[in-house]
């Protein structure tokens, strides 16, 4: 998984101070990871190879978008992948990540094994901005949320906590653009 925006371009538009930089770094990555799991997507480009399967008809729907690149299809209904058939009479839909083929994906459970590169190449500009909006709240709300017992000088603990309520609806809205709904 790759951070959705850098130090740099957060330290000049929230015009943060080079102290914060551990910290701010920390966020964008727990920031990015929060916008791929909460999308159900790889946004920023990577290469993955994904398990799928096989459902009989010409349209072959891939869980990733866009599809950059395929490097290698193959086929094996023992899925032990030694003597797998490679698939290379498919047409790439990379904008809604489909395969299409003439001759039809043949039923089956994980059959179907695809490597390749998925995500944006250049993250959108309202995704990085949404990271940056993030890393922002999060940095001038430190009190966000605290989870422990007692206070420190009695020997308690007191952690702080970045949970699910925390996100910002401004966010949310963004986000909700590039998620994957699950039919």
């Amino acid at each position: 998984m790759a951070d959705l925006t850098t130090w740099t371009t957060v330290k000049e538009i929230l015009d943060i101070d080079d102290s914060r930089q551990t910290e701010a770094e920390r966020l964008i990555t727990v920031a990015s990871q929060r916008a791929e799991n909460y999308t159900r997507r790889i946004l920023a480009a990577a290469d993955v190879t994904k398990y799928y399967h096989g459902n009989g008809q010409v349209l072959l729907m891939l869980d990733q978008w866009p599809v950059n690149s395929i490097t290698s299809v193959h086929i094996d209904q023992d899925m032990d992948w030694e003597d797998a058939d490679e698939v290379t009479d498919y047409k790439i839909r990379s904008e809604i990540g489909a395969l299409y083929r003439s001759a039809y994906w043949p039923a089956g459970q994980f059959n179907i094994k695809v490597a390749g590169n998925f995500g944006f190449e250049t993250v959108p500009s309202d995704l990085e901005e949404s990271i940056i909006q993030l890393v922002g709240y999060w940095l001038d709300s430190p009190t966000v949320g605290w989870i422990g017992s007692g206070n420190l000088e009695d020997g308690g603990y007191q952690t702080r906590y970045i949970g699910a309520g925390d996100l910002p609806f401004q966010i949310r809205q963004v986000w909700d653009l590039y998620r994957k709904v699950m039919i």
